[in-house]
């Protein structure tokens, strides 16, 4: 959530699914899940979908197109250490959107604000990555990563 983001209110970035199943075993379909914003006017206690479609309309395509196998779960941050490193405005807002990549494994891709109004954000890549069923752990207990990491 962005305590200040629409009008100055609270504006929350969520996953908007449009078409179901959604599994890492079959394909995907283009657009299933993207991330769509709402306000809300009584300090985050309701929120309101924004009329605009959704503000990211799917995971990443055009020349560096992935075959994912899921799109979800944004999650809004500032940092100043990559406002530093990308030569953002300082104060930018983030969003790293959970996935994955079929025959490769979890990821996490990276977007930058690029409006006032959250409305358009720009793709900066994947942040995050790790091959498929990888594992970590010192022994007494360990994890796997898998296609979609949350």
């Amino acid at each position: 959530m962005i305590p200040s983001g629409i009008n100055d209110s609270a504006t929350l970035l969520y996953t908007s699914v449009s078409y179901l199943p959604i599994h890492w075993t079959i394909p995907y379909t283009k657009g299933a899940e993207t991330a769509s914003l709402a306000v809300s006017y009584d300090g985050g206690s309701n929120f309101t979908k924004v009329r605009q479609g959704p503000v990211i309309p799917g995971a990443p395509n055009g020349a560096n197109s992935l075959n994912v196998t899921a799109f979800r779960d944004p999650y809004v941050f500032q940092n100043q250490y990559l406002d530093e490193l990308l030569g953002s405005d300082n104060g930018a807002w983030y969003n790293v959107i959970s996935g994955g990549v079929h025959e490769v494994g979890g990821s996490q891709f990276l977007y930058r604000q690029a409006d006032p109004e959250f409305r358009d954000w720009d793709y900066l890549g994947e942040w995050w990555k790790e091959p498929v069923n990888s594992t970590w752990g010192d022994g007494t207990w360990a994890g796997r990563w898998a296609f979609v990491s949350t």
